[in-house]
């Protein structure tokens, strides 16, 4: 019994001797060190993760929703950014208007006496006279003007081989009356064969008053 008690004693002491794990105080800066230790371990468990992205499954045939709708939003912006050009209206035709020609426009020149008197006897027969009614005629004119186309009285204002009065009587035959003698001419054949009816009757007038 000695012994044993001896031995039970020898083994208490040691453990006295030894003693128990002293406890560790727990603290905020061995918080702050285990959560930073937890943080570390959680992004290295994610930094070995695979990275997932969204993809966009193509099948054949098919036309990815995501692609176009990206596209048709490219396309609006560029269409929204270009300028807006002005609109020109279209350019009218233009007809060119032919000149007049030197001839139609330029007045026409008056004619001598002898070109007159020439002109005047071919025309008679236009008024159904003989050329026996020509001598009156030629004398009825040589009488008023000479056969001047631009004979003109000071007095009276009379004008042309027939002596028009006013002259612009003779405006109901051509515009030209002061210059064509064609156009006297005809004005005054008319005046005799309407007033007279005939050179001659319409000399012997003249004969007769001193006017016709």
């Amino acid at each position: 019994m000695t012994r044993r008690v001896g031995r039970h004693r020898a083994r208490r002491g040691v453990r006295a001797a030894i003693g128990r794990p002293a406890a560790v105080p727990v603290t905020a800066f061995a918080l702050v060190c285990a959560a930073a230790a937890v943080h570390q371990t959680a992004g290295a468990a994610n930094a070995h993760a695979p990275t997932v992205q969204a993809a966009v499954a193509v099948t054949p045939g098919s036309t990815p929703q995501a692609s176009l709708s990206g596209q048709a939003e490219h396309q609006s912006s560029r269409s929204q950014n270009r300028p807006t050009l002005p609109v020109v209206p279209a350019a009218k035709a233009v007809t060119a208007t032919p000149s007049a020609s030197p001839k139609a426009s330029a007045a026409v020149r008056p004619a001598s006496p002898a070109q007159a008197q020439r002109m005047a006897r071919s025309m008679l027969a236009a008024y159904g006279w003989s050329q026996t009614q020509w001598p009156c005629l030629n004398k009825l004119w040589t009488q008023e003007s000479s056969w001047m186309t631009t004979a003109e009285n000071p007095s009276s204002g009379a004008y042309g081989i027939p002596q028009s009065l006013p002259a612009g009587k003779m405006a109901t035959v051509g515009a030209d009356y002061r210059t064509n003698t064609r156009t006297q001419l005809t004005w005054g054949m008319q005046y005799v064969r309407d007033a007279y009816g005939s050179p001659c009757a319409a000399w012997d007038f003249h004969l007769a008053h001193n006017w016709y």
